[in-house]
């Protein structure tokens, strides 16, 4: 009975520090993916010759750095900021709300996030951004925003946080996706025009 009491006591005592554990840091050098746990700093670089490619499909972490080519396929998981450099890549598709500061020479590829993004684009950076009714608001005085539709139909709002040289009518590049039934009518029409040809 001592010994169970004890190994209660030990459990109950350690749960409280476990679940208080500090995420951990970590540099990826080569291709990986993330799937789960908690984690403070990302920092994903390349081992030339060879360029990184990570997958996130889960998990957290606070600030993801990419560095050199290395490119992040991000499609799950909830991050704080994502910060690019030199001539990394993100494609992201899913459904949570980082942020993004993009460096150097950078690109940023957005087709689904969640509702709104604050993002910051410095030197030659740009950001992609696929979906519909696309509006790029430029009002006097501030950075501007991006509104529209990802893909998979929900709104957005991305904040572009910048200043200084910053100009969003070439760093930020609008990509309009037809609708389905924009596809639909096309592919009928193609196939009216290709009948009447015969």
């Amino acid at each position: 009975m001592k010994k169970l009491v004890g190994a209660v006591f030990a459990v109950l005592f350690l749960l409280p520090v476990c679940a208080n554990a500090t995420p951990i840091d970590v540099n990826i050098y080569s291709n990986a993916t993330i799937s789960s746990g908690e984690y403070g700093t990302v920092n994903i670089y390349d081992t030339p010759p060879d360029q990184t490619t990570v997958t996130m499909t889960n998990g957290q972490i606070e600030y993801c750095n990419i560095f050199d080519t290395s490119v992040l396929n991000f499609s799950g998981g909830n991050v704080l900021v994502f910060s690019l450099y030199d001539t990394s890549n993100i494609f992201a598709n899913a459904t949570t709300s980082p942020g993004f500061d993009l460096y150097n020479d950078s690109i940023a590829y957005l087709h689904s996030l969640g509702n709104f993004i604050n993002v910051r684009i410095y030197d030659n950076a740009k950001i992609h951004i696929y979906g519909t009714s696309l509006q790029l608001l430029i009002p006097e005085g501030t950075s501007g925003a991006v509104k529209g539709y990802w893909e998979n139909g929900q709104s957005f709002t991305i904040a572009l946080r910048n200043t200084g040289d910053f100009n969003p009518l070439t760093q930020v590049v609008l990509h309009e996706i037809p609708e389905p039934s924009t596809i639909f009518i096309f592919g009928l029409l193609s196939l009216f025009i290709r009948k009447r040809g015969n």
